[in-house]
């Protein structure tokens, strides 16, 4: 697809916008999601070293389903090292650290179909429960990288809420038989994790709404309403919600969503966005050559001047396997042969 329409897009936002604008688009495709990651930060510090002005305000288009918190901070305090301040224009979901991201902003601008979602992490540790059905044979290595559960912090605290309020255990050592039941389950020190990320999102909420929410009373309603009151990850948060109830600083603008909803149409189609990744639909292209290597473009970090992609090119080749009691059947193997950001014309 040529980058023009992109461009095009980005050079109206900024003319109506008065600022300078960088897209992040992480796409959600099944079996192809691209994340949040510390990856992403020398390539947004280039975009914003080259634009040098830094009073001028910045625009992120963003679209993400979430990823690593601490990543997330870094392109929110990098945005601020470049900018006066940003805002955030959201074309549709902006989940987990992606709503971390526009609580530092100075103004959000949603589309009707925009979407926020609380902020509770998961941990990640070494220590965390090994998924279930796993198994290895008696006295050999793992055949890979052994499956762990994430330890979504959230249901942790809703376990011993569930225990005192649902279940209606009072007493110290009935409490303590409960924890005892967790532990149980998952490692101390992963527990341990569970309560330090707890913490750290408090706080790099805080300071993030610091910068434009004066009011701490306020600060501190809208902590509570993302990390625990709305109960599950999966909770969505509309733009009117996020307006009222939130009191986050959204703003409505038909014309500007109009243009985020154009671009975020273009990053859709390149990314293949709304098409499931079906092996079998994917390897039609061999058409009896027996194999084929595809690209899938995953993720966007573009400005007017650049724009790079996390890319994914994969060989797909036809075989045939054998199964007991079935017999010879055509199967189709993937093999990446390279996966990274990359820059694109």
């Amino acid at each position: 697809m040529e980058r023009k329409a992109f461009k095009d897009l980005i050079a109206k936002i900024e003319e109506k916008r008065k600022s300078k604008m960088i897209a992040l688009f992480l796409g959600d495709r099944g079996t192809l999601e691209t994340k949040i990651h510390s990856e992403i930060l020398p390539y947004l510090f280039m975009m914003l070293k080259d634009k040098k002005d830094k009073v001028q305000p910045v625009d992120l288009f963003l679209y993400s389903t979430g990823g690593i918190t601490t990543a997330g901070w870094g392109i929110a305090n990098l945005l601020n090292e470049f900018a006066k301040y940003y805002s955030v224009l959201i074309p549709f979901k902006a989940y987990s650290t992606a709503t971390l991201i526009a609580m530092g902003a100075k103004e959000i601008c949603m589309t009707e179909v925009g979407q926020l979602s609380p902020i509770d992490p998961s941990v990640n540790s070494p220590y965390n429960p090994i998924a279930s059905g796993f198994q290895s044979m008696p006295g050999l290595p793992p055949p890979g990288p052994i499956p762990l559960l994430p330890v979504p912090v959230e249901d942790c605290i809703s376990y011993f809420n569930f225990a005192r309020q649902g279940a209606g255990i009072k007493r110290g050592e009935d409490l303590t038989k409960v924890f005892q039941m967790l532990v149980e389950k998952i490692h101390p020190l992963a527990l341990g994790g569970v309560y330090r990320a707890n913490e750290q999102i408090k706080m790099l909420s805080k300071k993030l709404l610091e910068k434009h929410v004066k009011d701490p009373a306020k600060v501190k309603q809208i902590i509570n309403i993302l990390t625990k009151e709305l109960y599950s990850h999966d909770y969505i948060i509309s733009r009117r919600e996020a307006k009222d109830t939130l009191g986050l600083p959204v703003i409505y603008n038909d014309e500007i969503e109009g243009l985020v909803w154009q671009l975020f149409l273009l990053y859709s189609e390149q990314s293949e966005l709304m098409k499931p990744f079906i092996p079998e639909v994917e390897s039609a292209s061999l058409s009896g050559s027996g194999t084929d290597v595809k690209t899938y473009y995953r993720g966007f970090i573009e400005s007017g001047e650049k724009c790079y992609s996390f890319t994914t090119e994969r060989r797909l080749n036809e075989i045939t396997i054998t199964r007991p009691g079935i017999g010879p059947e055509k199967a189709i193997r993937m093999n990446n042969i390279f996966e990274g950001w990359r820059e694109i014309k």
